[in-house]
């Protein structure tokens, strides 16, 4: 399906306005955006325009005077004029519902075809002209690096958790053991340290061999992470202390999505860990005092899945479980969309109420299981759940 032009009022969802052009079935070069005055505040055609521009389409803008019924027609018919003989179409995912309506009622009577956006469907609302309008279903997917670009974020660091093969099997044996005891000894050691401390003197407890943790801190040695001294540690960089309070786990689920996307997915998602982003506007980058990081990323069919990996208890008495769900909750609501899903893995239960606090937010919470088949299970219903509800 060849068109000159694709029309569309623009929205704050940049999504379904980005992905008809990455179809090779829909062969456009051009999209005409209708732009009211609030969302070129909100800066989302920017978003839109950087998005598009490397793929070779250009995108031309045109103010929209007010929501009106008969501003958007008579604007959207000063503009079919500009197109006479051009091969049109109608994008009707932007705009509110008595916009589109409005809209879609001036391409009715002008002859134009307009389409839909659901999820990565491509539906024809109305069809018109003289090629052969069919339903497409979008396969091919934004990176990771693109979605967010889409959605006025930059990657400005992708920081992925130390990883090598033994590294790996350590992982590996520590997740199919009960170590929650052991594990918030570790973490407790790990925060002592800093960037610029990375010397860190042992409790008496913590030094006594018989001690669970001991082990780990031996496992960590074996890796050439630390060096465990008489009364002290000394991790080797600033990355081996992160390993270990807490970026173990992230290589771990980090290696488990990317076996669910392999088994499970057929390979069509894309994983990322270690991702610190800043706004893409300049005068809003300056302006942010804190940093946008997520552990774990997963795109898979132009959806987004963030992942918060957390080895310390959250939910106990001194937790900050509203903590870690109200920043994914807030990384969610700026990058992700309406179609994003959240997800807390803890290698703690967590409270009850801390369960319902996250499901206000649309987030999951998914406890640590030491049968690795029922943790994947787990997290290939939670991710197949967004796909199912919408």
């Amino acid at each position: 399906m060849k068109f000159d032009t694709i029309f569309a009022i623009a929205s704050g969802q940049t999504d379904p306005l980005i992905l008809p052009f990455l179809s090779p079935d829909i062969d456009c070069k051009h999209l005409l955006l209708m732009v009211s005055e609030q969302i070129k505040q909100k800066g989302t055609v920017n978003n839109i325009i950087d998005t598009l521009k490397p793929k070779g389409i250009t995108v031309t803008c045109v103010e929209l005077p007010s929501q009106k019924w008969d501003t958007v027609q008579q604007t959207l018919s000063n503009e079919l004029k500009n197109h006479p003989g051009k091969v049109l179409a109608f994008n009707a995912n932007g705009g509110t519902k008595p916009m589109t309506l409005a809209a879609y009622e001036s391409c009715y009577n002008a002859n134009i075809p307009v389409f839909y956006v659901d999820g990565n469907c491509f539906d024809w609302l109305y069809k018109a002209g003289e090629q052969e309008l069919t339903e497409i279903t979008i396969t091919e997917s934004l990176s990771i690096d693109n979605f967010l670009l889409s959605h006025g974020y930059k990657i400005i660091n992708k920081d992925t958790p130390l990883n090598t093969a033994k590294l790996k099997e350590t992982v590996d044996s520590w997740v199919v053991q009960d170590y929650r005891p052991q594990i918030s000894q570790l973490n407790k050691i790990a925060r002592r340290g800093d960037q610029h401390k990375l010397r860190i003197k042992l409790e008496d407890n913590e030094k006594d061999q018989s001690n669970g943790v001991y082990d780990l801190l031996e496992g960590l040695e074996a890796n050439s992470l630390l060096k465990i001294e008489a009364d002290h540690i000394q991790f080797v960089s600033e990355e081996a202390r992160f390993f270990a309070n807490g970026g173990w786990y992230e290589l771990h689920l980090l290696k488990l999505l990317q076996t669910i996307n392999a088994n499970h997915f057929d390979g069509k998602g894309k994983v990322l860990a270690g991702i610190t982003l800043r706004p893409n506007n300049s005068l809003k980058a300056q302006n942010e005092k804190i940093k946008n990081e997520i552990d774990v990323a997963y795109i898979l069919n132009n959806r987004l899945y963030l992942f918060e990996c957390k080895t310390a208890n959250i939910s106990a008495r001194t937790g900050r479980a509203d903590e870690a769900i109200y920043k994914l909750g807030t990384l969610l609501k700026n990058i992700g969309g309406l179609n994003a899903k959240g997800f807390i893995v803890s290698y703690h239960q967590i409270k009850d109420i801390d369960k319902d606090r996250a499901e206000l937010l649309d987030i999951n919470i998914i406890e640590h299981q030491t049968n690795q088949a029922n943790m994947i299970k787990t997290l290939v219903d939670g991710i197949r759940a967004v796909s199912s509800r919408l």
